[in-house]
């Protein structure tokens, strides 16, 4: 497998306007100068949903180098089979938004030091998420 820091960056975005609304930045593409794009999925069916639609992004960010290294996945699932007929005006889909984690100390077998900063990683990929989660329902 090919080292990230052998592959270039396809794109830097340094602010939120030069993101699209209605597709993912391409893989490689570099966010604020910290978040990497290494994996994105947009809208397709996939058999985990049957016929739904499964959408992702994974972040990396960190380097082999440093204390803390890690990917951040965000994904959008919209189960298309489940709708739900309220009445002849209105209706409701199913849609499940996850983020997942996985960070680690590339230098050492041992958690971040001091306690407090994976703690604050943490909380900064939370308010990531419900970032994220405002723009899917503010696109309704």
């Amino acid at each position: 497998m090919k080292a990230l820091s052998n592959t270039p960056v396809s794109s830097h975005v340094w602010s939120n306007t030069q993101l699209s609304a209605q597709k993912l930045p391409h893989p490689h593409s570099l966010l604020f100068g910290s978040f990497r794009v290494v994996d994105c999925q947009a809208g397709s069916s996939t058999t985990q949903l049957q016929s739904g639609a499964y959408s992702y992004i994974d972040f990396a960010f960190g380097s082999d180098d440093g204390f803390i290294a890690g990917v951040h996945r965000f994904s959008v699932a919209s189960a298309n089979d489940e709708l739900q007929i309220k009445d002849d005006r209105d209706s409701t889909k199913t849609v499940t938004i996850e983020f997942a984690h996985s960070g680690c100390n590339p230098k050492e077998n041992k958690p971040l030091k001091p306690d407090f900063l994976q703690t604050l990683h943490l909380w900064y990929a939370m308010l990531l998420f419900r970032e994220g989660v405002a723009e899917v329902f503010k696109a309704q």
